[in-house]
């Protein structure tokens, strides 16, 4: 599964974060939550926010649900707009 090709549901870039919504394949973290939805600083590996859910349909729906949250965390100053390059904790 961590090779498959087509496990991405999609990934938007906003003002340097990174939102990613793929398919697990596994239900780590209840029966039904096998799609997730994580939030990233540009291309670091650690995630700052997760979401999880059951099909297809709600990954895309739940991916533009943390796509409008990160919008609006940036334009509340809750996010610090355009993040420093390097990782955090890395």
């Amino acid at each position: 599964m961590k090779t498959a090709p087509d496990r991405r549901v999609t990934k938007t870039f906003i003002d340097g974060y990174r939102v990613s919504t793929i398919f697990w394949g596994i239900a780590e973290y209840g029966p039904d939550k096998v799609f997730g939805t994580m939030l990233f600083v540009g291309n670091c590996y650690h995630d700052l926010a997760a979401w999880r859910c059951a099909s297809w349909e709600e990954a895309e729906e739940q991916h533009e649900r943390a796509c409008a949250w990160v919008r609006e965390q940036l334009a509340n100053g809750a996010l610090p707009p355009r993040p420093q390059r390097g990782c955090a904790g890395a």
